[in-house]
């Protein structure tokens, strides 16, 4: 991932003046959280998502049921 996000040298900040001491976000960092042990499931077709918020907004939304 280097440079950062493929970006060309002459937009990095500062590129002008000083090559910076470190650069983040140029390495994949290690899951160290729950369950990193347990191995990738196989054979997966699809994984759905839910989501949970407000629509109270949404323009597709019934106004008979009164929410």
């Amino acid at each position: 991932m280097e440079p950062y996000a493929g970006e060309p040298e002459d937009l990095r900040p500062f590129s002008n003046f000083a090559e910076p001491y470190y650069k983040h976000y140029t390495e994949t960092v290690e899951y160290n959280g729950a369950g990193r042990d347990i191995p990738d499931p196989q054979n997966v077709s699809e994984v759905r998502i839910g989501f949970l918020g407000p629509v109270s907004n949404h323009p597709k939304r019934s106004s008979e049921n009164g929410c």
